[in-house]
């Protein structure tokens, strides 16, 4: 059990992909659809991902150069699913070398968790708590199949989370769909899109020091997570209502003191 918290940074970016580099000692291949390349795997924008083309090896390794030894104190994978009719991810787990020790991708790097475990329609994990500092990181996947996903650390980035209270986090399922009734008192069902979680909070739980990175989300229309007190990780946004009140206040502080901060789910 940890806090509930934001994490609206993604800290492998400006980092270097390893794979296919060739300046870099044996580093491992890149391993990549043509069209959803391995860069992908950390770009913040929620809509672009990672596939591994239709023949990933396993264990599957992707480097990454944070340029001088950093802390991690959270790593996720994110949106995993089969890609080309494959079984998809299985395993995950994250190793690194200092920058002392230098990079060497046939070399021993150290493991910073015992592994993370996705089975059946798990789609986001979070590794268990750690703390490391390294520049040189390893994602070791362990695969049944092509996969897609995205991965999330925390790394050069620790002043951005935020750790908030978790009394009022309200989970609701939302059906986004229209019910009319005709005449002849038959009902129609509309549907406008698939279902997703809303997660309600008091904004006042939320750290003053946040209401600018909240504001920027919007602004950017850009998405964060959110990770329950039960390590539970989610890919959502600031739901249109509070984005709309957030923006227009001009003191969070007092001003939205009563409001509730809506998070929608991502698909």
């Amino acid at each position: 059990m940890g806090t509930t918290r934001f994490l609206f940074i993604q800290g492998f970016t400006g980092s270097v992909l390893i794979n296919g580099n060739a300046p870099y000692l044996n580093e491992p291949a890149r391993t990549e659809d043509p069209a959803l390349q391995m860069q992908n795997a950390w770009d913040r924008d929620r809509y672009v991902v990672w596939a591994t083309g239709a023949a990933p090896p396993n264990p599957l390794h992707l480097d990454i150069d944070l340029g001088a030894d950093a802390p991690v104190t959270d790593f996720l994978v994110l949106n995993r699913r089969s890609f080309a009719g494959g079984a998809g991810l299985t395993q995950f787990k994250l190793q690194y070398r200092t920058a002392a020790a230098g990079y060497d991708g046939a070399g021993v790097f150290t493991d910073a968790h015992t592994g993370v475990n996705m089975t059946g329609t798990q789609r986001n994990a979070i590794a268990p708590a750690f703390s490391i500092t390294g520049r040189y990181l390893r994602v070791r996947f362990i695969t049944a199949g092509p996969f897609i996903a995205k991965i999330w650390g925390a790394a050069n980035s620790i002043v951005d989370l935020g750790a908030i209270a978790s009394p009022g986090l309200i989970e609701t399922i939302v059906d986004p769909r229209t019910e009319v009734m005709t005449p002849e008192a038959a009902k129609h069902v509309f549907r406008h899109g698939t279902r997703y979680r809303r997660f309600a909070l008091p904004f006042e739980s939320v750290p003053p020091t946040m209401h600018a990175q909240l504001r920027q989300a919007i602004l950017e229309n850009q998405s964060f997570l959110l990770v329950t007190h039960e390590d539970e990780v989610y890919e959502v946004i600031v739901s249109a209502e509070t984005a709309e009140a957030l923006t227009s206040a001009r003191d969070a502080a007092s001003e939205l003191r009563d409001l509730t901060l809506f998070l929608d789910e991502q698909p």
